[in-house]
């Protein structure tokens, strides 16, 4: 089910994203009223997952989770963003310095790089 949810959701999100960039008039409210809040990619672990708000169960059994009371992407913060780590971050294990982190949302594309790591 996480798979068909993640799989249908990026979908209906990359369709979203490419309808903003034709036109900031044209947005597909099915993403947008969803409390999607965008998909997190780290493309050198293969690790690509919807991002939406919330970190119940429910939310993380279906998404990764952007952490209530965090920054949201774009403003003065730190952004946090919760997911089981046997899915979808299950390779997060494996995350490097300078690895790129891209969280997209409908509006704009965020880049971070990790600068350092902590266990």
């Amino acid at each position: 089910m996480r798979y068909a949810c993640q799989t249908y959701e990026s979908r209906e999100f990359d369709a979203s994203v490419a309808l903003r960039q034709a036109g900031p008039l044209l947005v597909a409210e099915s993403v947008a009223s969803q409390s999607l809040v965008g998909k997190i990619e780290i493309p050198r672990l293969n690790i690509s997952a919807m991002v939406k708000e919330g970190v119940d169960d429910r939310t993380l059994d279906l998404a990764a989770g952007h952490i209530p009371n965090t920054a949201l992407p774009g403003q003065k913060g730190n952004v946090g963003v919760a997911a089981h780590r046997d899915s979808p971050f299950r390779n997060l294990k494996d995350v490097r310095q300078d690895d790129r982190i891209t969280l997209t949302t409908l509006d704009h594309e965020y880049v971070y790089r990790v600068t350092s790591l902590t266990i």
